[in-house]
Formats: C-alpha cells, sequence, structure tokens
C-alpha cells in the first residue's frame, strides 16, 4: 500500500512539474508563462543552459537571427510566405565560420530574409529594438519595409502589442519576443499569402476551383471560390499570370485546407 501511494504521489508530482511549463523563472498561470511555452513547444525559442528563461534580458541581434529562421522554417513547412530575393551570407568581420549563429544566418540570407546590416559588422550580441523585430515579422509575411502601412497592418491583424507604437526604439526583451510570436503563431495559422503564376486552373467543383501556381518555393495548389472571391488587375484569371492571394483557412470533410478570397493579377500571361 505503501508503494502504491508513493507512486500516486510521483505521478501527481511530475503531472504538476509538467503543468507549470518549461522555464522556473516564468511565473505559472500568466500570459507570459503561457506565450513562452508556445514558443518552446514549436521550438521557436530555447532557454539558458541553467534551465532559465530569463524573460527580462535584450534580444541579441543574433538571438533575433535565431528566431527568424525558425518562424520561417515552420511558415515554409505549413503556410505559403514571400521570401525575397536570395542572396549569400555577406562575410561579417564578427562572425566566423564557427559562429552559433552562422547556419541560421545562412538559411535567411538564401531566402532573402537576413535583417539588413551597414558596414562589414553584423554585432551579434548587440540588442533589438520593437521596431527592428516588427520589421522582420512583417517581411516574413509580407515583403516591405517597417513603414506607416505596415504599422497599420499590423495593427489591423492584432499584431502591434499594446504601447508599441510610440515605443519602437526601445529593446525587445525575450518575453515581449515570446508575446509577439505567440500571437503571430495564431495569425499564421488562420491566414495564408502566396505568390506564383498559375500554371492550371480546373474546372468548378462544389462551388470551387482550383488553381495551381509556381511558386519561389514549389508547386501549391489553392481552393478558388467561384463566388465570393475578390479578383483585382484583371478581368478574369488565366494559366500564366502572376498572382498574390490571401487566403484563409477552413475545414471540409475533416481536412483542413486554404480557401482563397483575395487575388491581386501582378502579370499578365504572355500567351
Amino acid at each position: 500500500m505503501r508503494v502504491f501511494w508513493f507512486c500516486l504521489l510521483l505521478l501527481f508530482w511530475l503531472t504538476s512539474s509538467v503543468r507549470a511549463g518549461f522555464f522556473p523563472d516564468v511565473p505559472d498561470g500568466t500570459r507570459l508563462s503561457r506565450d513562452v511555452t508556445d514558443a518552446a513547444y514549436h521550438q521557436l525559442m530555447e532557454g539558458f543552459p541553467d534551465g532559465a528563461f530569463r524573460p527580462e534580458l535584450p534580444l541579441t541581434r543574433a538571438g533575433a537571427v535565431m528566431v527568424y529562421a525558425r518562424l520561417l522554417s515552420v511558415s515554409l513547412e505549413g503556410f505559403m510566405v514571400l521570401p525575397g530575393a536570395s542572396v549569400s551570407l555577406p562575410e561579417y568581420a564578427d562572425v566566423p565560420p564557427a559562429h552559433w549563429m552562422r547556419a541560421a544566418a545562412a538559411y535567411l540570407a538564401e531566402r532573402g530574409m537576413l535583417p539588413p546590416v551597414e558596414g562589414d559588422r553584423f554585432v551579434p550580441e548587440g540588442p533589438v529594438t520593437r521596431g527592428e523585430f516588427l520589421r522582420g515579422l512583417y517581411r516574413l509575411m509580407h515583403e516591405g519595409a517597417l513603414s506607416d502601412d505596415a504599422i497599420a497592418w499590423l495593427n489591423d491583424r492584432c499584431l502591434l502589442p499594446d504601447g508599441w507604437a510610440t515605443a519602437f526604439d526601445v529593446p525587445i526583451t525575450r518575453g515581449e519576443v515570446a508575446r509577439a510570436l505567440g500571437d503571430v503563431l495564431l495569425y499564421l495559422t488562420q491566414h495564408a499569402m502566396t505568390e506564383g503564376a498559375i500554371t492550371r486552373i480546373s474546372e468548378a467543383e462544389d462551388g470551387l476551383r482550383w488553381v495551381e501556381l509556381d511558386t519561389a518555393i514549389g508547386p501549391c495548389r489553392l481552393a478558388l471560390p467561384v463566388v465570393g472571391v475578390m479578383v483585382e488587375g484583371a478581368d478574369a484569371l488565366r494559366e500564366g499570370q502572376t498572382i498574390r492571394t490571401i487566403s484563409d483557412a477552413v475545414n471540409g470533410g475533416g481536412t483542413k485546407y486554404y480557401r482563397v478570397r483575395k487575388v491581386t493579377v501582378l502579370g499578365e500571361a504572355t500567351n
């Protein structure tokens, strides 16, 4: 009987430890705990060797590279994004070949998503401001700079935390990064943006037509409603056109897929 109660107590302690979260320095039952746990669960952020997360520490430029690379990897696996022009990783004087962020930096550079730097130094241990971090998030979802339009775009989608609009030059902390990533992950699971050339348009079926695209990261197939979709830039869609789409996640027959709600024609077919 004593063995039974000991095992039961041990099981309760273990399950309580799991519920308490990943990091002992992050208070359980708080918004911060949820965001940090989600960021760690999706492998977008990690703690320090001693097991702590240290949410109050400023995010470094090297740390931001790791976050961007991991988020881009998740996006490419589960969502279509708009990578920029591919470039090789510049030779920074303070980023030796064995630097721990070098592989992630090269991954971003190959997809045109490496944060811009002036000069020949990356300053990997330098702080990242809120504005710089938001610029990186915005580019991962929609190519562009942090302008007034970008701020409005982020704000309209509830991706701009309260109070940040007047404090972009403040260094962002690791806890604030986790909070921002929580909102971004929620948004990405519900929306997707795709750009590519139409290779095939299938006949209407059950109120949908299927459009196949050749994109910068491979082929994809999108469900395009016959009625209710907004088309800008052309009177009709044709094979060979280059288009950009905005889609919403829906469930059909128990399977999740993306249904287009807006199409912008960027270039007309040449044939």
